[in-house]
């Protein structure tokens, strides 16, 4: 059985064996997509590291981790409802220029991510805070900000700064919620939501990049990673699609900071081990298999044998 999304590259051969099922763009609807994520998020516990908060599945909705994605539930339900301001969003970005070809599965997918990472940063505040947890004012108001932070990032992250830049004007001019003050002409991915005593605010990311000295004998050290505004936010993106367990592609003409910016943010998340694999010509399956055989180990499973991480608890990326 496979799966394609066009028959380009398919022979008249292929084409005429075999049996074909076709399904068009429109047999999920954006409705189907936000209600399916909607009732997941009040009925399953979200998979993350969370620090403070013991591991195992909820039972009940008296669980701090299930309160808290129920609140978020209905933040999130008006956005993306149909006709909301995530589905507006969305056809508008369609028609901006992109990296990749554009796709709302993937770009929901990706939304869905970072609201996710959201909840889970709520979830974490509250069990580091446990005797002064945000109140369901507070945790609405982050929640509800970090949409839209989370809608610019996920329908114009694959776009160039002049696409993010409509993006955010759309979503900014569509919402009632409150937004940076003096933002003008500044895109909103310009900015962090943070939390602090628990009190929600907006946080300029120029503001958060730290005071870096440099001493002479670092200057030529090739991992050292002077911190700048864009760093600092491409990092937490990639950070919360790294904790969702999302694959990424990151792209950018050489020397643009790609593999120092995976790097970094893959150091923010001790859960993780990291393999390098270069490909090129001279890449083999054996050259592959060798490589991950220095981090995995075979098990044999009811499926068969299976080549799985040998850290138990850690993922492999």
């Amino acid at each position: 059985m496979f799966e394609v999304d066009t028959l380009k590259y398919a022979t008249p051969a292929t084409v005429s064996r075999c049996g074909m099922v076709w399904f068009g763009a429109d047999t999920v609807t954006f409705e189907m997509a936000g209600q399916h994520y909607l009732k997941t998020l009040q009925a399953e516990p979200l998979q993350g590291e969370i620090d403070g908060v013991p591991g195992g599945p909820a039972q009940t909705d008296d669980d701090p981790v299930m309160r808290v994605q129920m609140l978020a539930a209905r933040v999130f339900a008006p956005h993306l409802a149909g006709g909301g301001l995530v589905e507006r969003a969305l056809v508008h970005a369609e028609g901006l220029e992109h990296i990749m070809d554009f796709t709302h599965a993937r770009a929901l997918s990706t939304l869905f991510a970072l609201l996710s990472k959201a909840v889970l940063d709520v979830v974490e505040y509250d069990a580091q805070h446990s005797d002064f947890p945000l109140d369901a004012e507070a945790s609405s108001v982050f929640l509800g900000r970090r949409l839209l932070l989370a809608t610019v990032w996920a329908f114009a992250g694959d776009g160039g700064r002049v696409a993010r830049q409509e993006v955010s004007d759309y979503v900014c001019g569509a919402t009632t919620e409150e937004l940076p003050a003096g933002m003008a002409d500044e895109s909103i991915t310009d900015y962090d939501v943070g939390l602090r005593g628990g009190a929600v605010a907006w946080e300029a990311w120029a503001d958060k990049v730290p005071t870096l000295e440099v001493e002479t004998h670092h200057v030529t050290d090739s991992s050292l990673v002077v911190p700048t505004t864009d760093t600092l936010r491409h990092e937490s993106v990639l950070a919360a699609l790294l904790a969702a367990h999302r694959p990424l592609l990151l792209c950018g003409p050489p020397g643009s900071g790609k593999t120092m910016t995976l790097l970094a943010a893959l150091r923010r998340l001790p859960d993780l081990d990291v393999a390098a694999l270069n490909f090129s010509s001279a890449t083999t399956p054996e050259l592959v298999l060798r490589t991950l055989e220095q981090y995995c180990e075979y098990r044999r499973t009811p499926s068969g044998t299976v080549l799985a991480p040998s850290s138990v608890g850690r993922w492999l990326v």
